[in-house]
């Protein structure tokens, strides 16, 4: 129990110490479709900057997608080849928004 401004339970059973760059990857693989990560992660880094070598970690983690996993049914397994389509798809979009600010920081 923490009790901040607010109170939290907060469950220990799994946690651990690492970069916070693991956190990012988990919040974008469930959650790319839901939000516009690119406005979320600006956020972030504006508050929480990352090194260079932690946001070129971030991005190459992000840009591999998952397996496909073939289901118990052609319906099934085309709607998961659909959502990696729309994962890498997405992710893009966050490379192209990176790749942009990089290449205006080199001038």
């Amino acid at each position: 129990y923490l009790k901040q401004d607010k109170p939290y339970f907060i469950s220990w059973d799994k946690s651990k110490i690492d970069i916070p760059i693991y956190d990012l990857i988990h919040i974008y693989k469930e959650h790319y479709l839901e939000y516009d990560f690119i406005d979320l992660l600006k956020i972030y880094l504006n508050k929480y900057p990352l090194t260079k070598e932690e946001m070129t970690l971030f991005l190459t983690l992000i840009s591999i997608p998952d397996k496909i996993k073939k289901k118990n049914s052609e319906y099934k397994t085309v709607l998961e080849v659909r959502r990696i389509i729309d994962y890498v798809y997405k992710t893009k979009d966050i490379l192209k928004e990176y790749r942009i600010k990089e290449q205006s920081q080199k001038t």
